[in-house]
Formats: C-alpha cells, structure tokens, sequence
C-alpha cells in the first residue's frame, strides 16, 4: 500500500509515516522512487504504537 493509504489506517499524516519509514520504526520498500507498505508492517507499526 501507499504512504497515504498507511497513514489514513493509523489515523496519522503521509509525512508521519515517511518520518516512520526513514527512522527505522516501519519497514517499507522503495518501488519506482515511492515507498510501498504492506499489511503486516503496517499492523506491526499500529501494535508497537499502542504499546
């Protein structure tokens, strides 16, 4: 998925979750100079934020 459609599912900004991307905190791949997420990082990313 999108850092867009990463960000409307934990409820944060698209320059959140590029902030989370380039600190380490999700893991997501470069595909064509754009970031791809998918489900399970992004459910990772939500339970290590509720934590």
């Amino acid at each position: 998925m999108s850092t867009g459609q990463a960000a409307e599912l934990l409820g944060m900004t698209d320059r959140g979750v590029r902030l989370a991307i380039s600190e380490g905190r999700l893991e997501a791949e470069k595909v064509a100079d754009r970031y791809r997420i998918s489900r399970s990082n992004v459910e990772h990313y939500r339970a290590a934020r509720a934590a």
